[in-house]
């Protein structure tokens, strides 16, 4: 049963692409229920909506159809302009492949976040997020001086170091072996429990998924929960 006091509550959300002449239902009439604190695995095939789900969750993509209520507000159709304030308000987000700017240092790839929202004197909150991460000792390195597991553990620290509400993680650990996927997933679950970050996650690993408080399965589009 849907509750309608969920921090995110999706009603029939459909998202279709043109390709040519062909129509791609990427997303068919989704129903899901987000709580506070949940930390939720999103699984399914490549193709299966995992991404654009969770794109159009973060603003980073808009349904073509249904109703979107953010902390019961509806989000669906409103402008980029207001995203902007809505993303940097409400998530934080993770992807496989990084992103961090190669000429910055760890510390300085951190720091982006709080620059970009005007916070400049934060230097005991950038510290507290880099020892809570573990790497205090790298904070000076660049990211070609890193190892897989400590790029994608700053990338973390910069999702979550302005205190988002929200943590968005699209294939978190798809670049990563074993034991860092591992130690990247006890890192989500000291977030999530510690600080109650709600956490979704695409992944294509069931040994991850099972550490998941949810599991929501994909395919063509459509989902169910397992």
């Amino acid at each position: 049963m849907k509750n309608p006091n969920s921090l995110i509550l999706l009603t029939k959300i459909s998202k279709n692409y043109h390709r040519g002449n062909e129509t791609v239902h990427a997303l068919q009439e989704v129903d899901l229920s987000i709580e506070r604190g949940d930390f939720i695995a999103f699984m399914g095939a490549s193709g299966s909506g995992k991404s654009t789900l969770l794109n159009v969750i973060g603003g980073l993509d808009q349904c073509s159809s249904g109703s979107y209520l953010l902390n019961g507000v509806e989000v669906s159709k409103v402008p980029e302009k207001k995203w902007i304030y809505l993303r940097r308000q409400w998530f934080g987000y993770v992807f496989q492949s990084f992103h961090l700017i190669p000429t910055l240092t760890v510390k300085e790839n951190i720091e982006l976040p709080l620059l970009f929202a005007g916070k400049q004197k934060l230097q005991d909150k950038i510290h507290n997020t880099l020892v809570e991460i573990g790497l205090d000792h790298r904070m000076n390195h660049l990211p070609s001086q890193l190892s897989g597991g400590e790029m994608q553990r700053t990338a973390i620290a910069r999702a979550v170091v302005h205190n988002p509400p929200i943590l968005i993680a699209d294939e978190p650990t798809g670049n990563l072996d074993s034991e860092n996927a591992t130690m990247i997933f006890r890192l989500f679950q000291t977030l999530n429990q510690k600080h109650n970050i709600t956490i979704l996650c695409a992944t294509h690993d069931p040994a991850l998924a099972k550490q998941c408080s949810r599991i929501v399965l994909m395919k063509d589009g459509t989902m169910w929960e397992e």
